[in-house]
């Protein structure tokens, strides 16, 4: 099988937060330019992308902040 490229890698690790498919990934990457941008991102600036609401920013923002047990 032939190895991820950089892009696709980029887009599997925003599908893996919660509630965001391949579209929401793709999306969140063009708005906001890379991973780290997106993984630095408010609630709020998150809430201002479309199909983010409320819940699901506060749950992206909970699983990146959360201590890992």
């Amino acid at each position: 099988r032939k190895p991820l490229s950089t892009k696709e890698q980029q887009e599997f690790i925003i599908e893996s937060f919660p509630g965001v498919g391949p579209s929401l990934a793709k999306y969140l990457l063009s708005k906001f330019g890379s991973v780290k941008n997106v993984v630095n991102a408010s609630e709020s600036e998150l809430m201002d992308v479309e199909k983010i609401g409320k819940s699901k920013a506060g749950e992206i923002q909970r699983v990146l902040s959360e201590d890992y047990q």
